[in-house]
């Protein structure tokens, strides 16, 4: 009896031994995500290394050694790692293991080894290894032949899952007949069903068919929908789709102010035929200002593309224009071409900026204010315009009532003469244009940004310059950036007729701190001037 009661004893000891372990493990990889997230890839690292049993913690393992994540890029580790994580049953380690065989990446390539791999994990039922296995036997991917009939067999079982991707792919062939029997009502079906489970690409396929009427009857306005919905996801084709709908009135209002945020969205994503497009555009001046430095740069970009045919188109309109321009801009533009990067997820801005005012007044919520310049500065709104239809998805462009500009600077850019531009943005602060705002208000208001800015102080993006004037009606200071020494600014709030104007004064660099705070002071005052008979009924 005693003898059992040991072994019992001993059983529940390592069980209990296990399920500590289990929950240290479980404990260890939450803490390590909960690094990732904040970017502390030394910190991931350490915890995801202390649960060496959790697939799921040497999954991101792998992960930090493939990318370069706090540690130097190595191909060899992270494919030891997918190793690793594969054998402890990690189906993303799996799959990405198998890519890594298929292509050699860290490990000596393998590509039968690859295709048993996935046979074995489709033959379990595994749906999104049915899926891949399908993928490359239909497109011969790692240099194997083409098994057309073998890949139908592997995406028809993952389709009938209910699988999304599958029912697309699977519609596509039976749509296009590649090697396959055509069965254009089942590829339809299918693909209008890979769209309803949110497939973008099957999206964009059921759209261009609708617009085109391709074996759909024709229907440009559900095309319309359907594009749109795919750029929703920031799918760049789908982005495509709008830009051409909006830019022609193809199912929807013409709309060329719409359809260009679209256009250039998709053309920083890297789709070919957009950047084609957009360099037209520029070339032309076609919802667009007629910029041809612009179009050589987009045709620049467009060359470069893996499209044969806008490859090849773009290098003959590339030639066509460099005639057209000085030897200086040429190679100006060319080595900021050559620096493009694709920038995935990229969304148009929502709504087109607002036209600036052209005069020395500005209304919010039905309240006039005057924005004097200062000596030296003018009221730039046609070249903020400008740059504003030129560049409508700028993420450094913001809502503005009025840009000042330096007018020697303005001088120097007319002359074509490069040149730095300093200017004095004006913006409203509060969102909502009724909403009248106290002294009292104005204080927790100026609470709020002296926050935000002291944030940013804190984990090093700037360094204060100095406080400027904060009193009932004007928070200033000047700062410069940590990341960007050259980079010399200031901010302000001003409240005036129970309205409050942030000020922005942007282009200067360190040297000319001392002019900068004259001017902060030389501005705000004249504000306050300009709009004094409101002062008082505050």
């Amino acid at each position: 009896m005693l003898r059992k009661h040991a072994i019992w004893a001993r059983r529940m000891a390592l069980l209990g031994l296990a399920m500590v372990s289990s929950g240290w493990a479980y404990a260890s990889f939450e803490e390590g995500m909960g690094a990732m997230g904040t970017r502390d890839f030394a910190r991931a690292r350490a915890f995801f290394e202390a649960a060496p049993a959790d697939a799921r913690a040497v999954y991101q393992l792998s992960r930090l050694a493939r990318l370069g994540l706090g540690e130097a890029v190595d191909a060899t580790r992270a494919a030891q790692l997918l190793a690793r994580a594969s054998e402890l049953g990690h189906l993303d380690a799996q799959l990405d293991y198998v890519y890594a065989l298929a292509n050699g990446q860290g490990v000596a390539k393998d590509v039968p080894g690859a295709m048993q791999r996935l046979q074995a994990l489709s033959d379990k039922g595994v749906v999104e290894a049915q899926i891949e296995l399908g993928r490359a036997l239909y497109f011969g991917f790692w240099g194997q032949p083409r098994e057309v009939q073998r890949s139908l067999v592997w995406l028809e079982k993952a389709a009938r899952t209910g699988n999304a991707e599958a029912k697309t792919l699977l519609g596509i062939a039976l749509l296009d007949g590649d090697g396959a029997p055509i069965d254009e009502a089942r590829g339809v079906a299918l693909v209008r069903e890979g769209a309803e489970g949110g497939r973008a690409d099957a999206m964009n396929r059921y759209a261009a068919m609708l617009t085109f009427g391709r074996v759909v009857p024709r229907d440009e306005a559900a095309g319309a929908r359907w594009y749109r919905q795919s750029a929703d996801k920031l799918d760049p084709t789908g982005q495509y789709g709008t830009a051409l709908a909006y830019l022609n009135g193809r199912g929807v209002p013409k709309d060329e102010a719409l359809g260009i945020r679209y256009l250039d969205a998709a053309a920083r994503q890297g789709w070919a035929w957009a950047q084609m497009d957009l360099a037209e555009r520029y070339f032309w001046g076609q919802g667009v200002p007629q910029m041809r430095g612009e179009a050589y740069y987009w045709y620049s970009v467009a060359a470069t593309s893996r499209t044969a045919s806008v490859q090849e188109r773009a290098g003959v309109r590339r030639a066509e224009v460099a005639r057209e321009l000085n030897a200086a801009e040429v190679e100006r533009t060319a080595k900021r071409a050559a620096a493009f990067r694709v920038q995935p997820g990229f969304a148009p801005r929502a709504e087109a900026l607002p036209v600036l005012s052209a005069g020395d007044r500005v209304s919010i919520g039905g309240v006039a204010l005057t924005i004097p310049a200062p000596k030296g500065f003018t009221n730039g709104w046609e070249l903020a315009n400008h740059l504003q239809r030129a560049f409508p998805n700028n993420p450094g462009f913001r809502p503005l009532l009025m840009a000042l500009m330096r007018q020697d600077d303005m001088d120097r850019i007319k002359l074509g003469i490069a040149s730095d531009l300093r200017t004095i943005e004006v913006s409203r602060h509060v969102p909502d244009d009724a909403m009248a705002v106290d002294t009292r208000l104005f204080a927790d208001i100026k609470r709020q940004l002296r926050s935000q800015i002291d944030a940013n102080i804190a984990n090093g993006q700037f360094r204060s310059e100095g406080l400027v004037r904060d009193d009932e009606r004007v928070f200033a200071m000047m700062r410069s950036s940590v990341v960007e020494p050259q980079r010399f600014d200031a901010v302000a709030l001003v409240l005036l007729k129970d309205r409050v104007l942030s000020v922005s004064f942007a282009g200067f660099t360190p040297e000319h701190k001392a002019e900068v705070e004259s001017l902060v002071q030389a501005f705000c005052n004249g504000l306050l001037s300009a709009n004094r008979a409101g002062l008082f009924t505050q």
